[in-house]
């Protein structure tokens, strides 16, 4: 006939992280047949096009128009899909020594991260500029692009931080506790009650009165930051010390 079916337009998009095929002819009422990498020579036989599909990695699709009366439109194809051609780079993590952290991606992608640990998503923190960590952390973070598939996750982890170890001070039978590190808690306990300390002992709120000849351990803790070791102090002896008649006890 004088009449020829339109060339059978293929296009693709991404849905969950896959590529979706879609078929078009600009001919009404024409019916589309695709198949993947190796067609029918009867046009009806292969697959009739009835909505968009997912296409595998590494397959091809090749699709021809038809209505009665009118000439098929010709077998039309694609390349050979490379998933990856399809998908947005990972991002690069970047963490200096004063703990600043740059990320990076292709120039029209978004980065989104956690640092927990957990799997990012799109409702994640969206990485703007470079930021201070101000605790250990697990970066993980992914890219995100128009017309692209999610980029895999790229984890980068920092565990630089950790609590100064507990300083003591003994003035008379008063004892204090101090460390360095800025909204740390110090936990103590007396070795004779028990042979550790953490969480569950004496929660450290001030200088208290010692007991005589007794070993006081403490450590200091902070959220995101890893224990202080373990310091410990002996409150000392009382020595009995003779000077002619009389006698006094001195705390050495």
């Amino acid at each position: 006939t004088g009449y020829r079916v339109a060339e059978g337009k293929i296009s693709t998009f991404i849905e969950n992280s896959q590529i979706m095929v879609k078929l078009e002819t600009q001919t009404p009422d024409a019916k589309i047949y695709y198949n993947f990498n190796e067609r029918n020579n009867t046009i009806t036989s292969n697959l009739l096009y009835t909505k968009p599909f997912v296409v595998a990695n590494g397959y091809l699709v090749q699709a021809n128009a038809v209505k009665d009366g009118y000439t098929e439109a010709g077998w039309t194809s694609t390349d050979w899909f490379d998933y990856a051609s399809y998908t947005a780079s990972q991002p690069i993590i970047t963490i200096l020594p004063d703990t600043t952290v740059f990320m990076s991606a292709d120039t029209d992608a978004e980065i989104y991260y956690t640092l927990d640990g957990s799997e990012p998503t799109e409702k994640s923190t969206k990485y703007q500029d470079a930021f201070k960590l101000t605790h250990n952390a697990i970066i993980k973070a992914f890219a995100v692009a128009d017309g692209k598939i999610n980029s895999a996750i790229t984890e980068n982890n920092y565990n630089g931080f950790q609590v100064k170890a507990p300083v003591f001070a003994q003035n008379g039978i008063t004892m204090t506790i101090t460390t360095t590190t800025p909204e740390a808690t110090i936990y103590y306990a007396y070795e004779s009650e028990s042979k550790t300390v953490n969480k569950n002992s004496h929660k450290y709120t001030g200088p208290f009165d010692v007991m005589d000849n007794s070993t006081i351990l403490a450590y200091a803790v902070r959220d995101g930051w890893y224990d202080s070791d373990i310091r410990s102090v002996n409150t000392g002896d009382k020595i009995e010390i003779e000077i002619g008649r009389a006698s006094c006890r001195e705390r050495v």
